[in-house]
């Protein structure tokens, strides 16, 4: 485990040092110094890293079958590298083939986890001195397929189960959780995975809140054995966040950033926390400077990164000045340049971004210097705390002074744009009364952009109840 517990809490070059050497030979250590090179190609995204930990992972596998180990054990083994190897597979190439060849790997690795479990809950299943080790191992595949697929939508999931998968919530949780705690060589991989359900996924899938207690008593046992582990302080600062305690979150952030130098790319994990909280605290021009070093330096999703700067920018008066020169209007224009495929798909944030900043191809195009941010913020973060976010941002009267002048401009600009013709029907489909009610659900259309005006009466709403719309109460006169 030592590869994983100097990657959680120290640096990337020093597990591979002491990992390296015996990667030939053992097969934890030659699984253990695969899955690091492959943590740090998802973190690279270059395209070079991605192969050399393919080609590692593969390597790792023919280790498996070539050296005499504990047969159940390899085959452990052999199914984590599958799971590796499907990973890398989405990630190196867009078309087709790549993706049927993943899609062969992730089903191979189920059902040799599948046999494991049925074995390990045998009565004939013999416990040697290691044992505990395979039933973690096998924790961690069983329930990483579990959580996993159930959170997949209902009808995909009944044609997976078609073809032999399936998925439980509370079962892959349950045995997760027993691999984090049974101090086993995956207990650390179990908890990082649990970790990020409970702080990221369950955040953004399930009801917006997140499910921060859990994390909380998760992390506990491991902030107190590495008090300076990078991910640990990652993970508090993520907890700390969903709470509404924004300083604490920065300063947790900050130290992960501190706690090591040689790993850059997990400083971007921060940066882009980091980003948010001075979103939630309306410091701009903080939040401006994390999203340029994210468009600087992370592959990952440039296209949101621009879109961020200009978001930003566009919230600072008219007269004050722009950082490093920069202008909204010209980054708006180029967001759409900066898209990018993940598994043959583009990311959904990516086009959301670019739907949005496609009003600003015109000419002279109308500013929004609040709906740009609106849908994109985190609603049930801010409200947490009363002076987050945009809730206060504006005085309801100045904010309706801002929303007159946004629809007196969009009646002078000429109809030859379709933005503004959408713009205008849906503001036509509003009478007087519906116009300071209109309330907007998670179903509604946020990857379509003829949803500004909603925007703008959602965030009426926010201002009159200082409250996130938890049920759809659209009123439109049709």
């Amino acid at each position: 485990c030592i590869g994983y517990m100097y990657v959680s809490v120290y640096m990337i070059s020093e597990s591979l040092d002491k990992l390296r050497p015996r990667s030939k030979e053992s097969m934890y250590h030659a699984l253990i110094y695969a899955t690091v090179l492959e943590m740090q190609a998802m973190m690279t995204f270059q395209h070079d890293d991605i192969v050399h930990a393919g080609n590692t992972m593969k390597s790792a596998q023919e280790v498996f079958l070539e050296r005499p180990f504990p047969q159940l054990h390899a085959e452990v083994c052999y199914a984590e590298c599958l799971l590796h190897r499907a990973a890398l597979t989405f990630l190196q190439d867009e078309n087709m083939v790549s993706f049927i060849k993943g899609g062969i790997k992730v089903r191979n690795s189920y059902l040799i986890y599948k046999e494991l479990n049925a074995f390990v809950q045998s009565d004939t299943a013999f416990k040697g001195p290691n044992h505990k080790h395979l039933e973690g191992g096998v924790s961690f595949g069983i329930g990483a397929f579990n959580l996993t697929l159930s959170l997949f939508p209902a009808r995909l999931l009944k044609l997976l189960e078609f073809a032999g998968f399936s998925g439980d919530k509370e079962f892959g949780i349950s045995q997760l959780y027993t691999g984090a705690t049974s101090h086993t060589l995956r207990s650390m991989l179990c908890a990082l995975l649990l970790l990020c359900f409970y702080t990221f996924l369950s955040f953004i899938l399930g009801t917006g809140e997140g499910e921060v207690e859990e994390a909380e008593r998760l992390l506990k046992p491991f902030r107190l054995r590495y008090p300076r582990g990078a991910i640990f302080l990652f993970f508090a600062g993520r907890a700390e966040e969903i709470k509404g305690n924004i300083d604490e979150a920065v300063a947790l952030f900050e130290d992960g950033c501190k706690a090591q130098q040689a790993w850059k790319q997990f400083h971007h994990m921060c940066y882009w926390e980091l980003m948010w909280c001075f979103t939630f605290k309306k410091h701009w021009k903080m939040a401006y400077f994390y999203a340029d070093l994210l468009s600087q330096e992370s592959r990952w999703s440039k296209a949101m990164y621009v879109y961020m700067k200009a978001a930003y920018l566009s919230m600072l008066p008219d007269t004050e000045s722009r950082p490093f020169g920069d202008n909204e209007v010209d980054l708006f224009r180029q967001v759409p340049t900066y898209k990018q495929k993940i598994a043959g798909k583009s990311p959904p944030t990516e086009k959301f971004a670019i739907r949005k900043a496609r009003r600003y191809k015109a000419s002279n195009p109308i500013r929004l210097p609040v709906p740009v941010l609106v849908r994109i913020t985190r609603a049930s973060i801010a409200t947490k705390q009363p002076a987050l976010t945009l809730l206060g941002l504006l005085p309801l009267g100045g904010l309706l002074a801002l929303f007159t002048r946004y629809v007196r401009a969009l009646y002078i600009q000429p109809e030859g744009s379709g933005v503004i013709v959408r713009d205008r029907q849906e503001f036509n489909l509003l009478t007087p009364k519906n116009k300071a009610v209109l309330l907007l659900s998670k179903e509604a259309a946020v990857f379509d952009d003829n949803t500004v005006l909603p925007d703008w009466m959602n965030y009426f709403q926010f201002k009159r109840s200082q409250k996130p719309p938890k049920t759809l109460t659209v009123k439109i006169l049709l």
